[in-house]
């Protein structure tokens, strides 16, 4: 049976666990949640210690440890008596402790009718259960890093009742798990939420390690959160302005902090604006924001990619659309479907682009977004090459848009993504032919397009930008960034030449005979692959999406070659 627990650690097999992404961390090393700066602006629990471990005397202690843990020993393992249905989930009751002693809950099976806290944290580098506590009298096994958890947020002398799922939810029920999912915006819409980020060890690391694809939902459903290092607390909206008020370190080389689509900040922006259009009533509709943040973010079983979001997202009140999510279905349908459901929403559903006033440059910004973030070069999966594959991490400085935090727009409205916008216009802003179709059984994406050149010598490195081939202009774009000798472009990516003599920039992987195209109301051109035995017989031909490109020409990347041959473009089907 998959594992489908919503808050299992993933190292996508790319990653190692045991280490920390360098670009969760942005120079935050003398950082304090404590800045004295900030007590102003927070409630006043903010400071309140939830954790605190005293000690009393070592006698006292230690009788009463060895009769605890005695206790735990010999308790019969605990089984559940109910299932979780409908609009019922279950609460924790923490009951009051100190130090190392063993853990107690009461689990309450009725709907909750007082107030409760959910419990947003990481399973940890490994999914063993291998500590355990008592629940309702009986041995209960969960990961190390919730007892660590559990310990901190207990207190000396008052319970605490909390929500969390690796208790709350009965992890070998298929079924129940399932549905939990589905009501994970009931539970979390009426709770405050605590985000334990680990032990006060690196605190200015951990506190940038929203990485977990869940604690989206969590902090952007919540009425409040908080976040928790150790023992101390800062609020969500203080954590915010302390990110705007921190000065990032300039680094002349590929730095990940800035360079990557959902570094912490951008990350921490874009919750933030989630969170404000959850306040106003205002469903998510933006493919973008999803696409950058699940990404970045791990996830165990990676259909909870998509449905981390099912809360959040207008989709999931369409009558067509399935009610509970189904890990039973294969992740490659799940990833076409998916893409499939929100090019129709974006282009023919009213209600959808209306819900946030979407005006026809955010629709077309929305469906490019898509497909520069898939391409057959950005795959683990076997999708169609139009189909962005969620697991495949970002590790690409993205020529599409900027990895800026745009941390002023905090409104109920899904405009976010507009203050990312590249500063290139290939395409020109007007959306070309853009339709689904079906092609040998598998699901194509039509497309205007107008293929520009050949690429005819690759290379594994970028050289030097250096004038002398045609089309070659001196002066590239205003304010551009990318040039071919960027360190910040370049890493990851390789050099090409055309048939005309342009150089530029592309995924390592292109190859020579690769199209350079410009998609009409795209913003910079991408590479494709001709099907060369599936055209000689099709009114349109029907190409691989490879990756987006760089093409060192001002006429190319300001659009004024598509403007000046509009008339050749074509429609093409990328299969």
């Amino acid at each position: 049976m998959v594992n489908t627990s919503p808050r299992l650690r993933d190292s996508l097999d790319y990653e190692d666990p045991e280490e920390t992404d360098p670009r969760l961390f942005f120079g935050l090393g003398t950082l304090s949640i404590n800045s004295a700066e900030y007590e102003d602006y927070e409630p006043d629990d903010d400071h309140r210690p939830i954790a605190g471990r005293p000690f009393p005397s070592a006698t006292r202690r230690k009788g009463r440890q060895r009769r605890q843990g005695q206790a735990l020993n010999d308790a019969p393992l605990f089984e559940y008596q109910t299932t979780a249905d409908g609009d019922v989930f279950r609460v924790v009751t923490l009951l009051a402790g100190t130090g190392d002693a063993p853990i107690q809950c009461r689990l309450d099976s009725r709907k909750p009718r007082k107030g409760y806290r959910c419990l947003s944290y990481c399973w940890g580098a490994t999914t063993d259960r291998n500590v355990a506590i008592l629940l309702n009298g009986f041995r209960f096994a969960v990961t190390e890093n919730l007892h660590n958890a559990l310990q901190c947020i207990r207190k000396a002398n008052t319970e605490v009742r909390i929500w969390v799922d690796q208790i709350c939810i009965n992890q070998s029920d298929y079924d129940e798990r399932a549905h939990q999912v589905s009501i994970m915006k009931h539970i979390f819409s009426k709770a405050k939420v605590v985000v334990w980020l680990g032990e006060e060890d690196d605190r200015s690391r951990k506190l940038c390690e929203f990485t977990r694809v869940w604690v989206i939902p969590e902090v952007a459903l919540a009425s409040y959160t908080e976040v928790a290092i150790g023992n101390d607390l800062i609020s969500w909206d203080n954590l915010v302005r302390l990110i705007k008020d921190t000065q990032l370190p300039q680094n002349g080389g590929f730095d990940k902090q800035t360079a990557l689509l959902g570094n912490p900040r951008q990350r921490i922006a874009i919750l933030s604006q989630m969170a404000a259009s959850q306040r106003e009533g205002l469903l998510h509709t933006d493919i973008t924001q999803l696409l950058i943040l699940a990404k970045s973010s791990d996830a165990t079983d990676h259909r909870d990619k998509i449905y981390a979001f099912f809360g959040l997202t207008l989709l999931s009140l369409r009558p067509d659309y399935r009610e509970l999510p189904d890990y039973k279905r294969s992740i490659e349908r799940l990833y076409v479907e998916i893409a499939k459901d929100y090019v129709n929403n974006i282009l023919y559903v009213d209600y959808y682009s209306k819900w946030h006033s979407l005006s026809e440059q955010h629709r077309t910004q929305q469906l490019m977004s898509m497909l520069y973030s898939a391409g057959r070069l950005h795959q683990h999966f076997d999708l169609p090459s139009w189909v962005p594959d969620w697991t495949f991490a970002w590790y690409q400085a993205p020529f599409w848009c900027t990895t800026d935090a745009n941390l002023a727009n905090f409104s109920g409205k899904d405009d976010w993504s507009a203050g990312i916008r590249s500063q290139y216009r290939a395409g020109g802003e007007k959306l070309g032919t853009f339709e689904l179709g079906v092609d040998a059984g598998r699901h194509c994406l039509r497309v205007s397009a107008l293929i520009i050149d050949r690429v005819v010598e690759v290379s594994e490195t970028t050289p030097a930008s250096t004038p002398g081939f045609a089309g070659y202009s001196a002066s590239l774009p205003a304010g551009s960034a990318v040039t071919l000798d960027s360190p910040t472009f370049s890493y990851g990516r390789g050099s090409f030449k055309t048939k005309s003599g342009l150089l530029g920039m592309a995924t390592k992987g292109v190859q020579a005979g690769d199209a350079l195209a410009i998609i009409v109301g795209g913003d910079v051109p991408v590479v494709l692959r001709a099907m060369d035995h599936l055209n000689w017989d099709r009114e349109r031909d029907a190409y691989v999406l490879l990756c987006e490109c760089f093409v060192q020409s001002h006429d190319v990347m300001d659009g004024e070659l598509l403007s000046t041959d509009i008339c050749r473009a074509e429609d093409i089907d990328i299969t």
